[in-house]
């Protein structure tokens, strides 16, 4: 699945988490990148666990 094979071989990797979502599988991708330190991360007011962003 390319979801998988090509964060790995990207140079960025960008989330945003939407407002009144719960944005499971980006939640995901947040902790199965994070010691990459690759990642840009958009976390608006209004997102639910933007607390543990």
């Amino acid at each position: 699945m390319w979801e998988l094979d090509y964060p790995d071989e990207a140079d960025i990797i960008a989330l945003y988490f939407q407002a009144n979502t719960i944005s499971p599988i980006s939640l995901l991708e947040l902790g199965a990148y994070s010691k990459s330190r690759k990642i840009v991360v958009c976390c608006p007011e209004g997102f639910r666990r933007r607390g543990n962003i």
